[in-house]
């Protein structure tokens, strides 16, 4: 499990991914829920599949990809 706050250096593909905005290639990442408004109004967001969300530390934007597509590689301080 990542450390709150820990930047990593991702791959995917095996090719390394980089910031579509800045082209930067350093992340911050958390899973979120890829729940829709369907599954919220039923009461079934819970069980939605998982994603990791991928923010750019230089500028903030973000990427999703599906569970277990993404290689993380903690930077070193």
């Amino acid at each position: 499990m990542a450390k709150k706050d820990e930047i990593f250096i991702a791959g995917a593909a095996g090719t390394q991914i980089v910031c579509g905005h800045c082209e930067g290639n350093q992340f911050r990442s958390r899973r979120v829920l890829l729940n829709s408004g369907t599954s919220e109004l039923f009461g079934f967001a819970a069980f939605s599949p998982e994603a990791i969300a991928l923010a750019c530390v230089q500028c903030g934007k973000m990427q999703e990809f599906e569970d277990g597509r993404v290689e993380l590689v903690p930077v070193e301080d």
